[in-house]
């Protein structure tokens, strides 16, 4: 067998092999993470603060990336007393969400909403992009004098009843 054969042979098992490879589509898929806390009261001479630390390291690779998130505050019939989408670097908290009552006693409650990115390529599961670890509390601070009255660390994740995640297919 010639030099030329050899090498058009070995090509030919190569393409057919790797195929199967090139063949499967990879589908990114950016799926939304949501935690909330429990109802909290917040009296008027009273300030509701949404804080949030990224307890990712701080580092140089390129894997300590910043995280996206949006925080939101609700009253008890779930309308929005305010939301802030915010950038967090890896070991630092972000600038917080603050709220306080007009002029009446309020129940609220805080949520943060984050978006990681995965890909697959068949039955391979990969994060294409930063999957976020983020700490929230909710403190209730005294208006005038600064003073903390409750502090909650206490947030549950909410099962997703919306839309599906976003999905898109690249080939």
């Amino acid at each position: 067998m010639s030099r030329y054969a050899f090498h058009r042979i070995a090509f030919a098992g190569a393409v057919l092999f790797g195929s199967q490879f090139l063949a499967q589509a990879q589908t990114t898929t950016t799926f939304q993470s949501t935690v909330t806390s429990g109802i909290v009261g917040l009296a008027t001479t009273e300030t509701a603060q949404l804080n949030v630390f990224n307890l990712q390291e701080a580092s140089t690779s390129a894997t300590s990336a910043s995280c996206q998130a949006t925080l939101e505050l609700y009253n008890t019939s779930g309308t929005s007393l305010g939301s802030l989408k915010v950038t967090i670097a890896p070991g630092t908290a972000a600038t917080p969400l603050s709220y306080g009552p007009p002029n009446a006693r309020t129940e609220i409650r805080a949520v943060v909403v984050t978006e990681s990115v995965l890909a697959t390529a068949g039955p391979t599961v990969i994060p294409v992009g930063n999957v976020c670890n983020i700490f929230p509390s909710l403190e209730i601070v005294d208006s005038t004098g600064g003073t903390t009255h409750t502090l909650t660390t206490d947030f549950r994740a909410v099962s997703p009843s919306g839309p599906e995640p976003a999905v898109t297919t690249v080939r």
